[in-house]
């Protein structure tokens, strides 16, 4: 998947660790995407602009809590909105 108008842009994979969710991860970072990997197992992409959170989205708290780190990891350096976030 190739878009023109991705570079700069922010995405956030789940199942980053294998199978589609890291080929996704791995074709968006060829574009120059700031890819945020979500996935219950640790992931073995290395690159400037990957972050990757090991998280069980069977457990709200675990996500309201990936959600806040990579709430701040964004605002440090990253304008975006991530919607409704605290």
């Amino acid at each position: 998947m190739i878009f023109d108008d991705l570079k700069g842009k922010i995405a956030i994979v789940t199942g980053a660790s294998q199978g589609i969710g890291k080929a996704a991860s791995v074709s968006l970072l060829k574009q120059k995407v700031k890819v945020f990997g979500i996935d219950c197992a640790d992931s073995a992409i290395k690159h400037a602009n990957y972050n990757h959170f090991v998280c069980n989205l069977l457990l709200t708290e675990e996500i309201e809590k990936t959600f806040q780190a990579i709430n701040k990891k964004v605002k440090k350096g990253h304008p975006a909105n991530l919607g409704n976030m605290p």
